[in-house]
């Protein structure tokens, strides 16, 4: 796959990320619909599918420092802006006394860091308040340490075992307690980032189409299998269907199921981006744009949801449940959005947080610019 496109970020990748981020936010927006039960076989799996894809050996201490600014110093900043909004609201809705209670449960939902509070059974902490979407943040840092550390073992342990045996543990786990920093979603994940990574050694993405097209039969087969009976809650771990066999339900086939079908939706839209990238190119551009920024558009989105009414907005405009209203509260959504996206870039404690440089974007132009010149020049 990779022969097909010749930039060195992979344009189909982050347009394959650009479509991944805005199904994420239409599914947690119209929840419930089947148009959100499509997009949760694949949206979540894709994101990891597409780190283990991407996934190269590194040092333990360079990979560590990279995730923290990467992952959890836009985490830490998002809930900050959280609780920062909160104690404002309240000041400001005469509620002061509530702000020191609001601010230890929040704080305490940071630092925990779940998305998910269905099951809790540690004694002293009764009341865990969820993250939200954040979820997703210190889940990958976690799953992408771990993997990393998996893949040095391999000579001593199979990736393949080491892998199976890690998302077991936290599937059985799950089912009695969360673990702090969504740990058992994470170790989930390396599941999709263990398939990410053998796909792009076998290079898979672009001898199945190519070699090996009426295999895409039974893959599009087992997706739409688990659209029609299957659910995938990554944050809380569940990957099952309603499916029975013999007349009984099997946790594992149908497991596998769910699984399956996420990675072969990861596929499939990846094949997608491809044809995106090289046919469309208007399309490209917004898409592959909104996938670099994918985990920005994450934090952002988890503001928005919180605290922006776009379903509100546009009741004023066209009546609920038809397909004109839908489009519109995307639109105001995605507004507001890259509004944040526009503000974060120009605002230097913004732009050092979630970027990592207080450069302005026509600065980072200008430089590449140079570094072009310069290197026509030798």
């Amino acid at each position: 796959m990779d022969r097909i496109m010749n930039n060195s970020r992979l344009e189909y990748v982050d347009v394959a990320k650009g479509i991944g981020i805005i199904c994420t936010i239409i599914g947690h927006t119209f929840t419930g619909t089947m148009t959100a039960r499509v997009i949760y076989t694949f949206h979540m799996p894709m994101f990891f599918f597409i780190s283990g894809y991407l996934y190269h050996e590194k040092k333990t201490k360079d990979l560590f420092a990279k995730s923290v600014k990467r992952l959890l110093v836009p985490y830490f900043t998002t809930c900050l802006c959280f609780l920062g909004y909160y104690v404002i609201d309240k000041i400001l809705t005469d509620n002061i006394d509530i702000i020191a209670k609001g601010l230890r449960l929040h704080g305490l939902a940071a630092l925990y860091g779940i998305g998910s509070n269905s099951k809790m059974t540690i004694s002293f902490l009764p009341d865990i308040r969820i993250v939200g979407v954040l979820w997703f943040l210190v889940a990958m840092f976690v799953a992408q340490i771990v993997f990393n550390w998996l893949v040095k073992i391999k000579k001593y342990c199979p990736l393949w075992l080491s892998v199976g045996i890690l998302a077991g543990a936290s599937y059985v786990t799950a089912q009695w307690f969360f673990l702090p920093w969504s740990i058992q979603p994470a170790l989930g994940a390396l599941v999709f980032m263990y398939f990410g990574y053998v796909i792009r050694q076998k290079d898979w993405l672009y001898e199945i189409p190519k070699h090996h097209k009426l295999f895409m039969i039974p893959m599009a087969g087992l997706w739409v299998v688990s659209m029609l009976y299957g659910t995938c809650n990554m944050v809380s771990n569940q990957y099952k269907t309603s499916l029975v066999f013999f007349g009984y339900r099997l946790p594992i086939v149908n497991g596998a199921i769910v699984i399956g079908a996420g990675i072969c939706g990861s596929m499939f839209v990846l094949w997608l981006s491809t044809l995106i990238a090289k046919y469309l190119k208007l399309l490209a551009r917004f898409l592959s744009y909104t996938g670099r920024e994918s985990l920005v558009v994450l934090c952002l989105h988890k503001l928005e949801l919180n605290y922006v009414p776009s379903m509100d907005w546009a009741k004023y405009f066209l009546p609920e449940n038809t397909f004109g209203f839908s489009v519109l509260v995307m639109i105001f959504k995605m507004i507001i959005i890259y509004i944040g996206l526009f503000l974060i870039r120009r605002i230097p404690v913004f732009s050092l947080a979630f970027y990592g440089t207080v450069k302005t974007p026509r600065q980072i132009r200008k430089k590449k610019q140079i570094k072009r010149k310069l290197k026509r020049l030798k």
